[in-house]
């Protein structure tokens, strides 16, 4: 019993460690994200810890996090529209924000928590459950 309370507690802090890959990261963003934008390591981790035994309260978590999204996204396509003159400069620096914005409020509920170890534990958990059921 004891061993098996151990791997439950290592598999339980793998979840707050951010992870190293994800199946769908073609992008690399796993590797990339943690340097261009040090706090969604932090971040993910803290909305694991509060919301990963509250399926309801992480719902509620990502309508309020697409709404900002989208909030954001209709800023900045506002102030793209309304400049101008649209110069590499501009154009870099409104990329640099449109990456943040899908960092923060949509690419760490979708990619990092659909695809990532939380994934993974209830998937293995799923698993588990049914082995016993049909035992």
């Amino acid at each position: 019993m004891e061993n098996k309370t151990n791997l439950l507690t290592e598999e339980l802090a793998h979840l707050f460690r951010f992870p190293k890959t994800l199946p769908n990261d073609v992008e690399d963003f796993t590797l990339s994200y943690p340097h261009k934008f040090p706090l969604v390591s932090k971040i993910y981790a803290q909305m694991v810890e509060q919301l990963y035994l509250n399926p309801s309260e992480f719902r509620k978590k990502c309508f309020e996090l697409q709404k900002e999204l989208w909030s954001g996204f209709l800023k900045i396509k506002n102030e793209f529209n309304a400049c101008p003159n649209r110069d590499l400069n501009y154009l870099v620096k409104t990329d640099q924000r449109l990456h943040k914005l899908f960092c923060y409020r949509f690419w760490i509920v979708n990619y990092l928590w659909c695809d990532g170890p939380l994934h993974d534990f209830y998937v293995h958990r799923l698993k588990e459950y049914a082995e016993k059921i049909a035992e």
